[in-house]
């Protein structure tokens, strides 16, 4: 994370290059883990909840408690790495205040909320799958955000 203490960037071409094909790749990263969360559990909340939780009429078994603790520690492993970086991007290049504060802990917290939701859902049932489907949706938004305004700011900063 070399880029978080160069002091003059734009003499820097290459770390400007290599910060710009980084911030591309997780967004790419972003949108496809958040197609394959789709595409794995469905895409309204009644499928995802029965995907899950399974369901006896349609002799559709729950998905094991084991798959779901797997699926929401590859999920923090991916937030983690992810969005440390992308945040640290993100702060580089915006001003220091008060709305880039809350935007950084508002990432990071629902991105760990989103797995504790996931993790509740075989407990919980529908309130859950809500809870899991707004946070995981507020922290992929949150860092599309962020990884646009950091391109952005990037391009601007030649």
């Amino acid at each position: 994370m070399r880029f978080t203490v160069i002091k003059n960037l734009e003499r820097e071409r290459p770390m400007r290059w290599l910060i710009a094909a980084m911030t591309v790749t997780i967004l790419l990263a972003l949108a496809g883990h958040a197609l394959w969360l789709i595409l794995a559990y469905g895409a309204t909340p009644a499928q995802i909840l029965q995907r899950i939780a399974g369901e006896e009429e349609a002799f559709i078994d729950p998905l094991p408690f084991a798959e779901l603790l797997l699926q929401a520690h590859t999920d923090l492993f991916f937030a983690l790495m992810s969005l440390a970086l992308l945040a640290a991007v993100y702060i580089r290049f915006t001003k220091e205040s008060p709305v880039t504060a809350a935007a950084v802990t508002t990432l990071f917290a629902s991105a760990l909320l989103a797995p504790i939701a996931l993790l509740m859902v075989p407990l919980a049932g529908m309130a859950a799958v809500l809870l899991w489907i707004a946070a995981s949706g507020l922290w992929h938004l949150l860092a599309l955000h962020m990884g646009i305004s950091s391109l952005l700011a990037l391009g601007r900063s030649r």
